[in-house]
C-alpha cells in the first residue's frame, strides 16, 4: 500500500490453501455456522485498489479472484445474514432442508473499476449441480445474477426455474426465471454446466480434519465420468 499521497493505491497478491475456516469462525463468535457449514477453503487472486474510503476502494477494485471451498453445508441461516432473504425461492431447488451437505463449490470473478463479473459458479450438493453467472456492481452497490438447478436425478427439480437476484445488496429482488426471459436470453449469463477447474484441487482437498474435505475430486470424477 502507497499511502504517501491521497487517495491511497495498493495491490494485493491472495494465495490460500487448505484453510480450515472451522476455527477462525469460532473466534468471530460463529460458532453454529463453523459447526453446520464450513469446510476447507482455497483460493487466489490479483487485485489493484485506489481510494480514500472503503467505498471508493470498493467502487475502483481491479483484479481477478478465484476461490473454492471443499465439504461444509449451504446453511439458510448463512443466506439470512447476508440479507438475502431467498429461502422460499431455493425450497425446491434444496431439497426441502435448511442444512445441505455441500461437496465442493467454486467461483470466478473478474473485477473491472469496482464492477465485478460472476463469470463461473458452480456449486454440488448431495442432490444436485448448481451453476450461476452475472455481476456485482461495487460502486453502486447493484446486483444481477443467476442461478440455475441441475439435478443429478432425473426425477428432482425437473420442474424447477432458474432463480434471479436483481436489486440493491442490501435488499434484492428475488424472482423465477420465466420461458419468456429464457426466450430474450436472460440465460445466457449461466452457460454450459462446467465442473471446476482440476487445478484447484492442491487449494481444498486433504483439509485440516474435523471432518473438511475431500470433496471436489469426488465431484469432478463424478461429472467427468457421466
Amino acid at each position: 500500500m502507497d499511502a504517501r499521497n491521497a487517495p491511497l493505491n495498493g495491490s494485493l497478491d491472495i494465495s490460500m490453501r487448505n484453510v480450515n475456516l472451522k476455527p477462525l469462525l469460532r473466534s468471530a463468535e460463529l460458532g453454529d455456522i463453523a459447526e453446520d457449514s464450513a469446510g476447507t477453503l482455497g483460493g487466489e487472486g490479483q487485485l489493484r485498489f485506489r481510494g480514500g474510503s472503503f467505498a471508493e476502494t470498493m467502487a475502483g477494485l481491479d483484479g481477478k479472484l478465484e476461490l473454492a471451498m471443499s465439504g461444509g453445508r449451504m446453511d439458510m441461516l448463512i443466506i439470512e445474514a447476508l440479507g438475502l432473504d431467498v429461502a422460499e425461492a431455493l425450497t425446491g431447488a434444496l431439497a426441502n432442508s435448511d442444512k445441505v451437505p455441500m461437496q465442493c463449490a467454486y467461483t470466478r470473478l473478474d473485477a473491472t473499476n469496482g464492477l465485478v463479473k460472476v463469470e463461473q459458479l458452480f456449486m454440488s450438493t448431495s442432490d444436485s449441480n448448481f451453476t450461476g453467472g452475472g455481476s456485482i456492481n461495487l460502486g453502486r452497490e447493484y446486483m444481477n445474477l443467476v442461478f440455475e438447478a441441475h439435478s443429478k436425478d432425473a426425477s428432482l427439480l425437473a420442474s424447477d426455474s432458474p432463480i434471479r437476484l436483481q436489486g440493491p445488496l442490501s435488499s434484492p429482488g428475488v424472482d423465477v426465471v420465466s420461458r419468456e426471459l429464457v426466450a430474450r436470453g436472460v440465460l445466457s449469463v449461466l452457460g454450459a454446466l462446467v465442473a471446476p477447474p482440476l487445478a484447484i484441487l492442491p487449494w481444498v482437498d486433504l483439509g485440516l480434519g474435523e471432518g473438511v474435505g475431500p470433496g471436489c475430486e469426488k465431484v469432478m470424477r463424478e461429472f467427468r465420468q457421466s
